[in-house]
């Protein structure tokens, strides 16, 4: 059996306020992950189209994020072989380039 939710603070404790930073309690490898440690409660940021079976199968809801300035730093990846060909090369090329 689970003990009941914690109440909700107001004001919030000063961790949880504006412009402060916070610290992730979690992190997987996979968005399938995620997806299961969420039926478990709790929230995460992520992409709507990742979301967009459960959330048309009624099994999570997402709601739109505005006016927050979140940054992710990607990564471009590939195999290293076999070596890109045509179109595929010259994107490749044309990333290389701008991280220089």
């Amino acid at each position: 059996m689970r003990p009941p939710p914690a109440p909700a603070r107001w004001p919030p404790p000063r961790s949880h306020r504006p412009g402060s930073r916070l610290t992730p309690a979690m992190q997987v490898s996979s968005l399938q992950s995620l997806k299961r440690a969420l039926s478990g409660g709790g929230f995460t940021l992520i992409s709507e189209l990742t979301i967009e079976t459960e959330q048309r199968a009624g099994t999570l809801v997402g709601i739109p994020v505005r006016g927050v300035n979140l940054e992710r730093e990607l990564r471009a990846v590939r195999r290293r072989r076999p070596a890109l060909t045509g179109a595929a090369r010259m994107f490749w090329r044309w990333l290389v380039d701008r991280t220089k």
